[in-house]
């Protein structure tokens, strides 16, 4: 398969699983138990979530950029970047803000 459609399966791909991953882990996983319980256990789920794909961008970056001998477009060399954009500014996004 030719090198842009491999990046571009994957970002895609690590895209939609993140984002569907993050909401829907919440309402799959009921924890049981008093308030404080079934928030941090809400808390500590969504922070291995986080660090998870974290460490699925890496992986798929690095992946990506061995891939980059064969990528043609400046456009396809920005998104095999994109995975960990992703995550590392959603992290800082939830750690400031959240």
């Amino acid at each position: 398969m030719h090198s842009n459609k491999i990046v571009l399966i994957g970002v895609i791909s690590f895209s939609i699983l993140y984002v569907l991953t993050y909401a829907l882990a919440p309402k799959l996983f009921n924890p049981v138990g008093d308030a404080a319980g079934k928030g941090m256990s809400t808390g500590f789920l969504m922070l291995g979530i986080m660090g998870a794909f974290i460490l699925i961008a890496i992986v798929l970056t690095v992946v990506n950029l061995f891939l980059m001998k064969g990528v043609t477009s400046t456009g396809i060399r920005f998104l095999a970047f994109v995975p960990l954009i992703i995550a590392v500014c959603h992290g800082a996004y939830r750690f400031l803000f959240g």
